[in-house]
């Protein structure tokens, strides 16, 4: 009787610990955890998004189908309620259009700038790089640098050099002797946390259930990561036991938010191009702690549930029939768009492809979350056939999951650069757009506009002043293409 109402689930960090929550209260703040949407088990509430072949994630999505019209969706009797009881009971996942004080909606008062053409240059050369190099090593002009980067990625040959700037293993002054000092307290640093772990007696790990389920988990998951890539196939591989040992030194780093499936996904194209476990190791702390990758894995899911959110909204504002779409099929709260967010598209493109995203999102140009513009760009690119084929929900979560490998990552690029563009060149878009695009610039953003009306009457937020629009611009672009 009492399961009518709550629901019981183990917690991920200690199995002898039940967590109870009331069903039916809240729907978008019940974890994916708890809900065992995306996983095998509690603590690990992303793996059946990883499985392959396609069948074997249907039973998660039937899942999510569930969850979303249980308890997500509203009933006919609900959507009868006045729009302000109708904001309270539901969540901003899928019903931003009763936020008023946002006034979302795409409507003609709020059109868009044409998309303008993009195009892409070719990658960072060795030359090239050198030349952004005084005589002791520091970089020089590190925002040119960074464009062009951002232009065309890094050549394959130069990435083991570049990639730690980008990742904040290196400071972009340091000398070429400050780095070899900093490399050597890093390795020494680095070895300190592995003895940690590696001294652990068979009797200590019996008795250390956290450790023990978190080494069987990382064990579970290297021996399945990318076994198809020559430098992770065969048998007795070492590079395996790499990303083993910095699996397991990063929960000893992190050990409050521990080892999450997925995690050996955004490690493997690291230590490919690094080919050393140290600097791997270093650079996947500074991609998980100083660019916030780590948030994707946090527990209670706050970082993901944000960025779903913010992708609804960004997506009914730029590509409104689409949406209209989404909302008929249910399918408006982008669920199907989780795994793009987690790991930042790892498993969409191929490894070559992968690295060149990645590299080319580290510089953090146009804006600090252009990968939501990304995630707006495949879209883009897949909804004619999407509503041609008047795909229902567990399609549309198909048709996605089976884009893995098919995309091409330069024309993603392109067209997430223009759809950046297109918004730059919308003079009424709504502030609150650029506070979800120019993440870090949010306060600033917010600030300046409260300055700017101060002392007069409050413009709409779909007609923001052309001053406070321009000042808007200036804070976000750190590119002198954009300024």
């Amino acid at each position: 009787m009492i399961r009518k109402y709550i629901t019981v689930s183990r917690s991920p960090t200690d199995r002898d610990l039940l967590n109870v929550h009331p069903k039916n209260t809240d729907a978008l703040s019940t974890s994916f955890s708890e809900l065992q949407i995306l996983s095998e088990t509690s603590g690990n509430y992303v793996s059946k998004f990883f499985k392959d072949p396609v069948t074997a994630t249907m039973g998660g999505f039937s899942r999510v189908t569930s969850f979303v019209r249980d308890n997500i969706l509203p009933s006919t009797n609900m959507l009868n309620r006045p729009t302000e009881d109708y904001s309270q009971i539901f969540p901003d996942i899928t019903t931003f259009k009763v936020e008023q004080d946002f006034d979302l909606i795409a409507t003609t008062e709020n059109k868009l700038a044409d998309r303008p053409e993009v195009t892409r240059s070719s990658p960072l050369t060795e030359a090239e790089w050198h030349a952004f190099l005084d005589g002791e090593g520091r970089v020089l002009n590190v925002p040119d640098l960074k464009e062009k980067i951002f232009r065309g990625g890094i050549e394959p040959s130069i990435r083991k050099d570049l990639w730690p700037f980008l990742l904040c293993y290196y400071s972009w002054n340091s000398t070429t002797k400050e780095r070899i000092d900093s490399r050597k307290h890093k390795e020494d640093e680095y070895f300190g946390m592995k003895a940690q772990w590696k001294t652990i007696t068979t009797e200590q790990e019996r008795r250390f259930s956290i450790f023990k389920e978190r080494k069987n988990l990382i064990d579970k998951d290297v021996i399945r990561t990318d076994r198809i890539h020559p430098f992770f196939a065969g048998e007795k591989n070492v590079h395996l036991d790499q990303l083993f040992s910095i699996l397991m030194t990063y929960t000893q780093l992190n050990f409050d938010l521990g080892y999450v499936q997925g995690m050996s996904d955004i490690l493997s194209p690291i230590l490919l191009v690094m080919e050393d476990e140290v600097d791997a190791f270093w650079c996947f702390v500074g991609y998980m702690d100083n660019l916030k990758l780590e948030q994707n894995f946090d527990m209670k899911q706050e970082g993901m549930k944000n960025q779903l959110i913010q992708l609804n909204k960004l997506v009914q504002v730029i590509e409104p029939e689409l949406y209209g779409f989404l909302q008929s099929k249910e399918s408006s709260n982008m669920f199907f768009c989780f795994r793009w967010l987690l790991i930042h598209f790892k498993r969409e493109f191929t490894f070559e492809d992968i690295m060149r995203l990645w590299e080319v999102m580290w510089t953090g140009l146009p804006c600090q979350n252009f990968h939501l513009l990304l995630c707006l760009a495949i879209l883009d690119g897949q909804k004619r056939t999407m509503t041609e084929q008047d795909l229902d929900f567990n399609d549309i979560l198909k048709y996605v999951n089976e884009l893995s490998l098919k995309l091409n990552v330069e024309e993603i690029l392109r067209n997430g650069e223009s759809i950046f563009l297109q918004l730059k060149n919308t003079p009424e878009i709504p502030a609150v757009l650029w506070e979800i695009v120019c993440h870090e610039r949010r306060g600033r953003i917010v600030a300046g506009l409260r300055e700017q009306h101060r002392g007069h009457r409050r413009p709409g937020i779909n007609q923001p002043p052309a001053a406070a629009a321009f000042r808007i611009k200036q804070v976000c672009y750190s590119s002198p293409v954009y300024v």
